[in-house]
């Protein structure tokens, strides 16, 4: 798979389990996918998305116009999840943490650490972001903090 192809699998991934922790119904997360799909069919870029970019698709949209549910729900992904690569795979390595039976407080954690890396080293495309001087570098800066060894 290319990694194009595994970033919008990863997007896909990401907004469905999205949509399963909303309360809407089989069938309004079925057209809330169709819809989203169609939104990233149409894109010619993927490193960016606005909620304006979004509401402008919606509204020329040969569809139907969607619930206010399931747009609220379209509205709350393009906000909450920017498609930057890094924020995508760290989604996706977290639902594989939480598939392997990890605690809460883990995933929390994991998620804060890998967190404080990434905006630190100020990429969205993981093969810019981590680099061994990327990390070299975060870790040294870590460690000036006073941070003990086994805690960075």
């Amino acid at each position: 798979m290319t990694a194009q192809s595994q970033y919008l699998s990863s997007i896909l991934v990401s907004f469905s389990t999205f949509l399963e922790s909303s309360s809407l119904s089989a069938h309004e997360r079925d057209e809330a996918q169709t819809l989203f799909v169609s939104f990233l069919t149409q894109k010619k870029d993927f490193a960016t998305w606005t909620v304006q970019e979004l509401a402008r698709f919606l509204r020329n949209s040969k569809s139907p116009t969607p619930s206010a549910e399931v747009e609220a729900r379209l509205i709350a992904f393009v906000e909450k999840y920017p498609p930057h690569q890094t924020s995508v795979f760290l989604h996706e390595y977290l639902l594989a943490l939480k598939a392997e039976h990890c605690s809460a407080s883990t995933i929390k954690n994991y998620r804060s650490d890998i967190n404080q890396f990434l905006d630190f080293v100020q990429e969205s495309e993981i093969s810019r972001a981590v680099t061994k001087p990327n990390v070299k570098v975060f870790i040294a800066e870590q460690a000036k903090k006073g941070l003990k060894t086994s805690s960075i």
